[in-house]
């Protein structure tokens, strides 16, 4: 995984220790189950929607899901403060706290992520 220069992918880092410096705000966020091929206007739109309701937006992901090609297009994107990529979530969401998980209308979550959202106390699924 790579790390970009702006820090936008904070998957090599140790969360618990970012987090304690880090002040985020609402927390939104999606998850990738697959790359994307471009950055048509359905992505970026839906991207757009999902930051305008909160202060820090997450794209989080399995390892190796997201490509190096889609990591360098989402470090340009402002609407996007940080992405995550790991085998674990689970380690993700000991120390990030999200308010939102935003999900387009067509799109299904595996059952091991559905588990985790509704685990999340004071999490809202957010149909954008």
């Amino acid at each position: 995984m790579i790390v970009n220069s702006d820090f936008k992918n904070i998957s090599s880092v140790d969360i618990k220790e970012w987090c304690q410096h880090s002040s985020l705000g609402n927390i939104g966020l999606t998850f990738f189950s697959e790359p994307f091929k471009c950055l048509d206007y359905e992505l970026l739109n839906f991207l757009v929607r999902c930051h305008s309701s909160v202060d820090t937006f997450f794209i989080i992901s399995h390892e190796k899901v997201l490509t190096e090609e889609n990591l360098k297009i989402i470090a340009l994107l402002p609407y996007v403060n940080f992405t995550y990529s790991n085998e674990n979530l689970d380690e993700f969401f000991k120390y990030i706290h999200p308010q939102y998980f935003f999900k387009k209308s067509d799109q299904n979550f595996p059952d091991h992520i559905d588990k985790l959202i509704s685990s999340l106390e004071g999490c809202q699924i957010k149909e954008v």
